[in-house]
C-alpha cells in the first residue's frame, strides 16, 4: 500500500467495493508509530497484491484514534477512499458532442479529465451516436447518459485510463469456488423485501 507514493503499514482487515458506473471504495487502517505521519484528504492511494494493482483512488475521510485503545502513540488512522471513477464527479462539461462513434466521442471527452488517458487505438469502436448539447453538466452524468444511450458501462481504471465496454464482454478478475481460497468462511445469500411494492394501476 502506498499513499502519495510512500509505502505505509496497514493494520488489520481491509475491504474493497466496486460498482458499475459509480465510484468504488476501499477501507483500511494504517499505523503511525511516531505519530508524525498524518494522511490527508485527497491523498492518492495505490494498493497492490502479488504485484497486481487492485485499487487506485483518493482518501475521502480519515478518522484518528490511538492504536490498541491507547490515547498516545502509536496512532491508528481509519481511512476510507473512493476509486478513480470519482474523478468524473469533479468536473463539469460545457460543449456540443459531435456525431460519431462511441470511440471517437470518448477520445474527444477525455481532454476534460486532466490526468486521465484514453487509448482510442486499443478500445472498441462502439455504437454510432448523434449530436448532443451539454451545458454545465457533471462529467459523470455525461458518461452515465452515454451508458444509457449505448447500454455500455464506463470506468476510470486503477491506472486512470478511461474505458467503456459492453456488458458481459469482460471476465471477472477471479472465480469464487469452494476451496479456492477466495471466499472466506461460507458463501451466504440473504433475500429480503426491501423496496417491495404491489403493482398499482391508476
Amino acid at each position: 500500500l502506498t499513499i502519495n507514493g510512500v509505502a505505509q503499514q496497514m493494520l488489520g482487515d481491509w475491504s474493497i467495493t466496486d460498482a458499475a458506473n459509480n465510484s468504488g471504495t476501499m477501507r483500511f487502517n494504517v499505523v503511525s508509530e511516531s505519530g508524525f505521519y498524518i494522511p490527508s484528504l485527497d491523498d492518492e492511494v495505490i494498493f497492490q497484491q502479488n504485484g497486481t494493482r487492485v485499487f487506485g483512488g483518493f482518501i475521502n475521510s480519515v478518522r484518528l484514534m490511538g492504536a490498541g485503545g491507547e490515547g498516545g502513540t502509536p496512532l491508528r488512522y481509519e481511512i476510507n477512499c473512493v476509486d478513480f471513477n470519482s474523478l468524473a464527479t469533479r468536473r463539469f462539461f460545457h460543449e456540443d458532442l459531435p456525431a460519431g462513434t462511441l470511440n471517437a466521442t470518448l477520445a474527444h471527452l477525455v481532454a476534460w479529465l486532466p490526468g486521465v488517458t484514453y487509448n482510442a487505438a486499443s478500445e472498441p469502436t462502439g455504437p454510432d451516436l448523434e449530436v448532443v448539447n451539454y451545458k454545465g453538466v457533471k462529467f459523470s452524468d455525461v458518461l452515465n447518459q452515454l451508458s444509457e444511450r449505448t447500454t455500455w458501462l464506463w470506468e476510470i481504471d486503477y491506472f486512470k485510463a478511461l474505458h467503456m465496454f459492453a456488458p458481459g464482454s469482460r471476465s471477472a478478475p477471479y472465480s469464487v469456488t469452494a476451496g479456492n481460497g477466495v471466499a472466506l468462511l461460507d458463501v451466504t445469500a440473504e433475500p429480503n423485501r426491501k423496496d417491495f411494492a404491489n403493482k398499482v394501476i391508476v
